[in-house]
């Protein structure tokens, strides 16, 4: 039987959200920086269906309104409007949402929630409206009229697990914990006659050590202390004894201890593991749950799994969770998550001014071939543009060393901070050349990160003509007829730094040859060094500094410098030369992209 899920979420005037619209998967995962809205979106789906919020708790108060409308309350309206699929194979799914169904194929059913002015209030001016004058109501399909409340949150229910949360203090409070509903379920499957005798048991055991000499004397010292501090008038009297032993309060006496070496209490166990207990729990009472009929179907609202865990326990985590083949709404700030979620699974928030919108890949239009790539690529050190507030796309880590360590002194030199970090740049490496799948994953249609490309020149002769396999790559990419034509008739004049000019105003930048060869019309002297720190024999440094001279014109020359770099591996050579760059500027094309991401991310009011 397949699982309901939500396939459409629709959020107006709610905190963070002006007016939001997501498409989702089965499994949804929410990705973002701080303050881009991935809890309140939760928050705005409990007010539908969490059978743990308090109807009071679905009143609204002023700051649950928009910030950018001119006042809360004076008319306007906070709506969540949840779509929910997947109901064809599931009869008790149907049979639930009947009254609520939008659409027959794909068979769609639609709740909402809204937060609106009284039926009561007559019409007149919505300015003079307040908090007393509103109400809300939950109703099904698209009839106002037709409201639902408690049924559809007993069989249809949001379970949420918050990210603020203390695990080890709600395992052991009763009222709070995931063990309290296992064992009142295991408490009806056991005969009153077992615990009566259990209790029995338990009497006489406690009995015989109470009465022993060193605890009666242990109660009269106590007695007599009281008596000492308060007097022999108002003196209380105490004894000792253990928790009620009645079957009831024996069930909610159980705890649960972790066997290693030794037995060891909850309250020794770490965070983590912790953490890992409370949702085991929770997910064995939701499938006890719908083992038992209880529940047609739940979704699960996880906020920041990943606390407490280490990268590897994160992976595993959130793949089991992804393998359970159940409805999932996940928030997360971890690259290590992100890195194994389905790629058409994530969603990016991000504040865009005054409010935050909703980003992902799902209309970019990937074959089944590229999503698989371009997940395999997402691992853990690569999964971070999904957070980063501008991205740079280099062919490799040698770039990768390099473009960071110039913006470094870059930034520093304008006074606009020390590296990248202060703006949330990251500089990304493709491993190659194909940027188009990164390039379109990033673009307004897919996860809308500004972003820019730094790639080679390649020039090649071919028959006696120049052919620059790096500015071929760029027109792919800005994919324009007006700029190719542009592009083409520049360098078919000869005005080859005209064209890259003029890719560069597109956000691709093109070296005139490869990296390094470019890099030594300024840092010759800070390659040999850095080769010299590399290669400690003479006679091989006299050779390299030789090629380093006669290069980039001499093309033997300039085969024999890039091929000494590449002995000792393009990434560590960029990793000695890092370090000495010193108040030396980026090549054009690196430091334009440089500027140009800067200004794109960069906001005056950023602090920086």
């Amino acid at each position: 039987m397949k699982h309901p899920y939500l396939s459409r979420i629709e959020i107006r005037n709610f905190r963070n959200f002006r007016e939001l619209t997501v498409d989702l998967e089965p499994t949804a995962i929410f990705v973002g920086q701080n303050k881009a809205g991935k809890s309140n979106l939760i928050e705005a789906l409990r007010l539908i269906f969490d059978p743990a919020l308090p109807e009071s708790a679905r009143r609204l108060r002023p700051e649950d309104f928009w910030d950018g409308l001119e006042a809360p309350f004076a008319g306007a309206v906070i709506e969540v409007k949840a779509f929910i699929r997947n109901l064809e194979e599931n009869p008790r799914a149907q049979a639930l949402l009947a009254d609520c169904i939008v659409a027959p194929v794909p068979l769609t059913a639609a709740v909402t929630y809204q937060f609106r002015p009284s039926d009561k209030i007559e019409d007149g001016d919505a300015a003079d409206l307040g908090e007393d004058d509103y109400d809300f109501v939950v109703f099904g399909g698209t009839d106002a009229s037709n409201v639902i409340g408690h049924d559809l949150r007993k069989w249809l229910a949001l379970v949420v697990l918050p990210a603020l949360r203390d695990a080890q203090t709600d395992l052991q409070t009763w009222r709070r914990s995931p063990l309290r509903p296992l064992l009142e379920r295991v408490r009806k499957q056991i005969p009153d006659e077992v615990l009566e005798t259990v209790r029995d048991e338990l009497d006489e055991a406690k009995a015989t050590l109470l009465k022993s000499a060193p605890v009666k004397g242990l109660v009269k010292s106590i007695n007599e202390r009281l008596g000492l501090l308060s007097g022999p008038v108002q003196a209380a009297k105490t004894d000792l004894d253990f928790a009620a032993s009645e079957p009831d309060q024996l069930m909610r006496s159980l705890r649960v201890f972790f066997q290693e070496r030794t037995t060891k209490p909850l309250t020794d166990a770490s965070l983590g593991t912790a953490n890992l207990l409370f949702l085991a729990l929770l997910v064995q009472d939701l499938d006890m749950k719908r083992d038992a009929n209880e529940v047609v179907s739940t979704i699960m609202a996880i906020e920041e799994p990943e606390a407490h865990l280490h990268p590897q326990l994160q992976r595993l985590l959130f793949r089991y969770f992804l393998g359970r083949e159940h409805p999932i709404l996940l928030t997360t700030h971890s690259p290590n998550i992100a890195s194994v979620a389905p790629l058409l699974s994530t969603v990016l928030l991000r504040n865009t001014g005054d409010e935050s919108e909703a980003f992902t890949a799902r209309q970019v239009g990937f074959t089944p071939e590229e999503v698989a790539d371009l997940q395999r690529y997402l691992d853990v050190t690569r999964a971070e543009i999904l957070f980063a507030r501008g991205v740079i796309l280099v062919e490799g880590i040698a770039e990768q060393f390099l473009v960071t360590a110039f913006a470094e002194r870059y930034l520093k030199a304008e006074g606009l901070g020390d590296s990248l970090d202060d703006f949330g740049i990251s500089v990304c490496a493709v491993g190659g050349t194909d940027f188009r799948p990164y390039w379109r994953m990033l673009s307004a249609n897919g996860f809308s990160i500004p972003t820019v490309v730094i790639t080679d020149g390649d020039p090649r002769t071919v028959d006696g003509k120049v052919q620059w396999w790096g500015i071929a790559r760029a027109k792919a990419l800005v994919n324009d007829g007006p700029v190719t034509k542009a592009v083409d008739k520049r360098v078919e004049a000869g005005d080859v730094t005209g064209g890259l000019a003029i890719l560069g105003k597109h956000h691709v930048f093109v070296g005139q040859s490869t990296l390094e060869l470019d890099l030594l019309a300024t840092m010759s002297a800070e390659l040999k060094l850095a080769y010299a720190d590399l290669r400690p024999s003479p006679l091989m440094r006299t050779r390299f500094n030789a090629a380093a001279d006669k290069s980039p014109g001499d093309k033997p020359a300039a085969v024999d410098f890039i091929d000494r770099i590449e002995s000792i591996g393009k990434g560590r050579f960029a990793q000695r030369l890092a370090e000495k760059i010193g108040q030396r500027a980026a090549p054009a094309y690196i430091g334009g992209a440089i500027e140009r991401i800067v200004s794109l991310v960069h906001e005056p009011d950023d602090g920086i």
